[in-house]
């Protein structure tokens, strides 16, 4: 009954005057046969799906063959070149007939405690004074890959350069004492040590100059630990010092008297908009005139002219240190503006209990460990 009700209402819609489409070439579908009462019911145009075709079966291709699509294309053989010896010096496959070659090809990079430690001064002047202490950082491991001697690299995920500097300088800042712990690959002797430095100085930027080095052993401390206080030169243009009816010399030698009897010498330095408040006279240790010796220092560095300047000692400490604008400031100016004026850093000294040497002297700075003798045990009378 319901299915007859289904084909009437087929019907009144108009089913038998309409031919339902036929789409062709898909694949046949395996159901039922429709009865022959439904197919006379449902009128003209109404027809079976025609029968596809079933396509051949396709052959079986062995696994095994190397026709087979499953089967990898084969391998050709691929020969892996051996690394080059390590040379002498510390260079991958470099001798001495090769030349220089490839830099990063020729270098290794060993890692950890291993090596040698060395010192070396040099001076920062000319237009590398306006070289950021971390450009100098990233300069230095170039310019050992330019001679082509190794360097010792740090452990951990993220190796680096195994170095240690001095207090970093102000941008624009001239010195003529720096100092760098360096460790290198080779042990090299006085001789080869020399012949390095000039090598350096040769290939370094315009203005960077070693000027020694020497070899530490495991009881010399680090530089950082060394450190005592740093010698300043501050020169001013003569024309640019207001002096008030009296002389530039005179002037500056009564501003450098008060700063040293003075009891505090407060200067606010702004970091990044947050203020603190330093005491320049807890860092100052001398402060006076420059002398024709603090000149021919200033000539050195390359400043020359009508000029006035102060000689001055300050403190470094392991906590910190004062710059020499802050210094100048206080002295010259007002605590608050900054004169203008350009500052030499003319040595860097450490302290015992002998006095002030330079950090190229070996021996000086080391801890005395005193040997203790053992207590000989007392044996009493029975």
């Amino acid at each position: 009954q319901m299915r007859d009700e289904r084909i009437t209402f087929l019907t009144r819609l108009g089913a038998e005057k309409r031919s339902l489409p036929i789409v062709k070439n898909q694949p046949a579908i395996n159901a039922p046969a429709i009865p022959s009462e439904l197919v006379q019911a449902a009128g003209p145009g109404y027809s079976d799906p025609p029968e596809t075709p079933e396509p051949p079966p396709e052959e079986p291709t062995a696994p095994d063959s190397p026709d087979s699509p499953d089967m990898p294309a084969p391998l050709e053989p691929v020969m892996i070149a051996a690394p080059p010896a390590l040379a002498g010096d510390g260079r991958l496959g470099a001798t001495a007939e090769d030349g220089r070659g490839s830099i990063k090809s020729r270098m290794h990079k060993p890692q950890g405690r291993g090596g040698h430690r060395y010192r070396f001064r040099y001076v920062k002047a000319g237009a590398t004074a306006l070289l950021g202490h971390l450009d100098l950082v990233r300069e230095i491991p170039r310019i050992f890959r330019r001679v082509g001697i190794s360097m010792v690299y740090t452990g951990g995920f993220h190796p680096k350069p195994d170095m240690v500097f001095g207090p970093a300088l102000s941008l624009g800042v001239l010195s003529l004492d720096e100092y760098a712990d360096i460790r290198l690959d080779r042990e090299l002797t006085q001789p080869e040590l020399d012949e390095l430095v000039e090598a350096m100085s040769k290939l370094s930027p315009s203005g960077l100059t070693f000027r020694g080095g020497v070899l530490l052993v495991k009881e010399d401390p680090p530089i950082n630990k060394l450190i005592a206080g740093a010698r300043y030169l501050i020169a001013f243009a003569r024309s640019a010092v207001e002096t008030n009816g009296i002389s530039v010399e005179e002037h500056l030698t009564q501003r450098a008297a008060a700063a040293m009897a003075a009891t505090t010498l407060p200067f606010r330095r702004e970091i990044e908009g947050i203020g603190k408040v330093l005491d320049i006279r807890a860092y100052l240790l001398r402060a006076e005139l420059a002398s024709p010796e603090a000149f021919a220092l200033l000539a050195d560095a390359g400043l020359r002219g009508d000029l006035v300047a102060l000689d001055v000692d300050c403190r470094i400490l392991g906590s910190g240190a004062v710059k020499s604008s802050e210094v100048a400031s206080v002295i010259v100016g007002d605590s608050l503006n900054i004169p203008a004026h350009r500052s030499v850093r003319a040595e860097i000294f450490g302290e015992d209990a002998v006095g002030r040497f330079s950090l190229l002297t070996l021996g000086r700075g080391r801890k005395v460990i005193v040997a203790t003798e053992p207590v000989a045990e007392s044996v009493g009378a029975e």
